[in-house]
């Protein structure tokens, strides 16, 4: 799955603001391990969104694992700093899209959260994706968790590549051409109610 082809898949590792390919692929029903081993430089810490200049990731820090195995459950936010950049960057970015007055409240409620872990603020992002109406239900699998050949984890790093998305109109489209795979707050703003009949059409066609 590296440059045409996307298939669905139940069982994913819980990103942050998670892109429309993670979406489509997860459908109506996502399975979350929270005892999967945490994998540095992916996206369950950071997400891409487009701003003035172009593509722009953010980041929540994380305490270090000492380079210890641990599991995503147990990986700690580091510091609070981040929390005022990223609102700031999201409210500079999405100001003009079609739908930032419905959302960014809770968006940035969302981040504000003093949230000890890094699960509980993805689950919390997860949550505001689906403000649009997405029907997305989660059922958190605490189980043993064991990487397995066939196993999507290694797909959530900023190295994958992924086919490009139909196009949709974006805040800065009159600077830069469309950029696909960004994170889902990029649909949401833009798109707002329709995310789900985007998303769905994706979910529908395993090449795009």
């Amino acid at each position: 799955m590296t440059d045409n082809t996307m298939a669905s898949i139940s069982s994913m590792p819980l990103c942050l603001f998670p892109s429309a390919h993670w979406l489509a692929m997860a459908q109506d029903t996502v399975h979350i391990n929270p005892n999967e081993t945490y994998l540095k430089q992916s996206f369950r810490n950071r997400y891409d969104i487009l701003g003035v200049n172009g593509k722009l990731s953010l980041t929540v820090p994380v305490e270090g694992q000492k380079g210890i195995k641990t599991a995503f459950k147990d990986i700690r936010i580091a510091g609070t700093s981040w929390r005022k950049q990223h609102i700031s960057t999201l409210r500079s970015s999405y100001g003009r899209a079609a739908y930032f007055e419905h959302y960014f409240d809770k968006l940035e409620a969302c981040l504000e959260k003093p949230h000890p872990f890094l699960l509980d603020l993805n689950m919390h992002a997860l949550e505001w994706v689906k403000i649009c109406g997405l029907p997305l239900q989660v059922n958190i699998v605490d189980e043993p968790w064991e990487y397995c050949e066939g196993d999507n984890t290694y797909l959530w790093e900023p190295s994958q590549l992924w086919p490009a998305l139909p196009s949709y109109p974006q805040v800065f489209s009159d600077r830069h051409p469309f950029i696909s795979g960004l994170s889902a707050i990029d649909i949401v703003m833009n798109k707002g109610p329709r995310t789900s009949e985007y998303l769905t059409h994706l979910s529908n066609n395993a090449s795009v």
